[in-house]
């Protein structure tokens, strides 16, 4: 069951009291309902954010109330849209108390407001923000029901005794938990909001059955990784970060796992030392199938001489890029299958950056590359259509092993032209899938000419 509310910012909880009034005449047909999934837009895009939550209170019960009776079978429930109304968030901590003894999942794309101490038994997935402010907290769950755990905008010294079991151990047990996904956010300065155990240590999170781990954190550290006591072995990491987590990271030891991505976020100052702590991190998860590095960080180069992570299957590099530069990265690291350059710049393109005549039976020499897939991107107002051209057929002819070409900038029709000449000496030419421009070559070089002047 879905339902999408859209209201002026006055008249919220009258709209929804009205949507559980129309459903009334029909009770017979929810009360079959497991899911509820409620979506809340303010009409004018400007929600209500000073507004007296207590004064509504009694009619924000009444209207959930309402609603959970006509819908008493629900076990998963989804909160989206509307992040910045406290009246959406204490509605949906309303429903979510409601439905506590037997929900089992509970998404919410805004802080609920949940009392001190409520616990939620039977929950086995929750995802849901952070607001600072102690009637925003997550709400207190059983670790041992949790299999999926998603914490968004998660201070990074907020307390985990939500999810402790009160026995005064000092380490909370997460036995089923699959998946842990959290957005570390800035330090809370609320009273009490501290990573530490009641006793003055930190918490041990234990997590043996984990499989999926993805932390995002741009603070000084991660108390997360630090005090995380993981597997030996995982399908996924996913660690998106600045420098002083990279550091972190890199000085840890990581669970084997089936796949790693690293994301460099951007930050001020950043250096070689950000990509060498990435490869440090690369290097030390050499069991690896798969292992992927995303630089974020538009001001920070890759350069084939500091490419020393050669387990690398998949790159993504934001900042200005070269030909050259492109061309010994694929050089420098062999198991490469997965190239995406963001903003690769014409003004330096080796003079070899040819391709034989299609008849002449002089066949241009394949790359030592297993690359499977190349993203380019470019901007139109520094490069004219006519230049990426030959790169990409050069590209395409050295490398047999391509199976997907995508560039908004690439012009579709010399590429078809080209492909149906070369094709029947470059046999692969024809297996490649090409997500190409439809412009044509010339109104697209005529369109940056007139940008650019």
């Amino acid at each position: 069951m879905q339902m999408i509310i859209v209201y002026h910012k006055a008249t919220l909880l009258s709209g929804f009291g009205a949507a559980v009034r129309l459903m009334r005449a029909a009770a017979e047909e929810w009360e079959r309902v497991k899911k509820l999934e409620i979506t809340i837009v303010p009409y004018d895009h400007m929600p209500a954010r000073n507004v007296n939550v207590d004064d509504r209170r009694d009619e924000i019960k009444q209207t959930s109330a309402a609603l959970a009776a006509i819908m008493p079978g629900v076990c998963r429930v989804s909160f989206n849209g509307c992040f910045a109304s406290p009246i959406v968030w204490e509605l949906g901590g309303q429903l979510a108390v409601l439905y506590s003894d037997q929900l089992e999942s509970l998404y919410s794309e805004h802080p609920i407001a949940v009392p001190p101490g409520h616990t939620f038994g039977q929950l086995r997935s929750l995802s849901a923000r952070y607001k600072s402010g102690i009637d925003y907290r997550h709400p207190r769950v059983d670790p041992a029901k949790l299999v999926s755990l998603d914490l968004e905008w998660w201070p990074s010294n907020h307390s985990w005794a939500p999810f402790s079991a009160g026995d005064g151990s000092g380490a909370i047990e997460f036995p089923n938990l699959k998946r842990l996904r959290a957005n570390c956010w800035f330090p809370d300065e609320v009273d009490g909001a501290v990573v530490q155990h009641p006793d003055g240590h930190p918490w041990k999170l234990r997590l043996p059955r984990l499989s999926t781990l993805e932390v995002s954190c741009e603070q000084d550290a991660c108390p997360l990784l630090e005090y995380a006591v993981l597997p030996p072995r995982m399908d996924e990491i996913v660690i998106e970060a600045t420098t002083p987590v990279l550091v972190q990271v890199a000085e840890m030891r990581l669970p084997t796992a089936r796949r790693l991505d690293i994301v460099i976020k951007y930050e001020i100052g950043s250096s070689l030392a950000t990509l060498d702590a990435a490869s440090r991190i690369l290097e030390n998860a050499r069991g690896c199938k798969e292992a992927r590095l995303v630089v974020e960080d538009y001001l920070l180069p890759v350069l084939p001489e500091f490419a020393t992570f050669t387990s690398l299957t998949e790159l993504s590099i934001l900042a200005e890029t070269t030909v050259a530069t492109m061309l010994e990265l694929m050089q420098v690291l062999p198991g490469l299958a997965k190239l995406r350059v963001w903003s690769l710049t014409m003004d330096y393109i080796l003079e070899d950056i040819s391709v034989p005549e299609p008849d002449t039976g002089c066949l241009a020499e394949p790359f030592n590359t297993r690359i499977r897939e190349i993203q380019i991107g470019t901007s139109p107002y520094e490069s004219a259509p006519e230049m990426i051209v030959p790169v990409a057929k050069f590209l395409l002819l050295r490398i047999p092993t391509l199976a997907r070409l995508h560039s908004i900038y690439i012009p579709r029709r010399p590429i078809e032209e080209f492909v149906d000449a070369y094709s029947k000496h470059y046999p692969h030419l024809l297996g490649i899938n090409y997500s190409l421009s439809n412009r044509d070559l010339y109104c697209a070089s005529a369109e940056a000419a007139g940008h650019s002047s």
